[in-house]
């Protein structure tokens, strides 16, 4: 007797479980649709639903968090709260989500002028995910940022210290030209890697006061320029027709 009321008890605890997980896949692939076509809104009123169904969706998170990333003007710690939460539980996902889910959380973190973050984010992004380009390619945007807003003063002390391209990188503690060329290894048709690598080599060609100890030649930087121009960057465009490329 008592064991068919122990029965009798589990089987409709088993059919919820069941029917919850049934909804909450429904509301994923709802979500996954409506992300598809750029419903982000959507797509977190549904996500939201299915995480408050079954906390332990943890794809959820990811996806929540992507859609409010896309979103005008969005909430990066909301962001980072939850794709933290989906790294955190990530071990049966692969390394190529988890890479391209650091490379999201190096974007928020800028946003949130975390730069220091944000590298290590982007590390982890090309750890886990090697052949993914856009994560070489944002590093070296936010290290050129870096290097520019160091002033040019600060340029020369770097240069006069340094005795090569090498040691300047050290002295920096990043490579933009090596970030630039793993990107456009991967992606070669990419303006925008070519644009950052042509303004980091103007920089040093136009500061340096010894470039043939670097072995620097005189435009430098202006065939990544045109190239970036060709791509349809307007900015490598400017930069080439206003620079002394021409």
């Amino acid at each position: 007797m008592k064991k068919l009321i122990l029965i009798l008890l589990f089987v409709p605890l088993v059919s919820f479980a069941q029917e919850t997980d049934l909804i909450v896949n429904e509301l994923m692939f709802k979500a996954e649709k409506e992300i598809e076509n750029n419903n982000y809104s959507e797509a977190i009123k549904d996500l939201s639903q299915a995480i408050k169904l079954k906390p332990s969706s943890y794809k959820a998170y990811y996806l929540r968090g992507y859609s409010l990333g896309q979103l005008n003007n969005p909430n990066h710690l909301k962001i980072l709260s939850d794709l933290n939460k989906f790294l955190n539980n990530s071990k049966e996902f692969s390394d190529e989500l988890k890479g391209y889910v650091y490379y999201l959380k190096g974007i928020s973190n800028t946003n949130l002028d975390d730069i220091k973050t944000a590298r290590n984010d982007l590390k982890s992004s090309i750890d886990y995910y090697p052949e993914f380009a856009a994560s070489y390619r944002f590093r070296a945007g936010i290290n050129f940022e870096h290097f520019w807003d160091l002033g040019y003063k600060i340029h020369k002390k770097y240069y006069k210290a340094a005795k090569s391209l090498s040691a300047l990188n050290s002295m920096l503690g990043y490579d933009i030209i090596s970030d630039c060329e793993k990107s456009l290894e991967l992606e070669p048709d990419n303006a925008y890697a070519y644009y950052i690598m042509g303004r980091f080599k103007e920089r040093l060609a136009l500061s340096l006061s010894d470039k043939s100890k670097w072995n620097i030649p005189r435009g430098w930087g202006c065939n990544d320029l045109k190239q970036g121009a060709i791509l349809g960057n307007k900015n490598s465009r400017q930069w080439y027709e206003e620079s002394f490329c021409n």
